[in-house]
């Protein structure tokens, strides 16, 4: 567990810098280490590499203060 928490965390350091390839790697490798469960079709690490995807076609704002906006439910 701390091999997962230490690389999502190095991932969320890369996201709130703006650095998105490397966030995504890290999310990946992140993805890797996390639980799978039956039914469960989402974990932490695929919604920050949806969101680190999302935001590298679409940037923020320098001033980006790590918020973000769910555009649909």
């Amino acid at each position: 567990i701390s091999k997962l928490l230490d690389t999502f965390h190095k991932g969320l350091s890369f996201y709130h810098k703006q650095k998105w390839d490397k966030a995504i790697e890290c999310f990946s490798k992140s993805n890797d280490f996390e639980e799978k469960y039956e039914g469960r079709k989402i974990n932490p690490s695929l919604v920050f590499i949806e969101r680190s995807e999302n935001f590298k076609e679409n940037p923020p704002a320098k001033d980006w203060d790590g918020v973000y906006a769910l555009h649909s439910k």
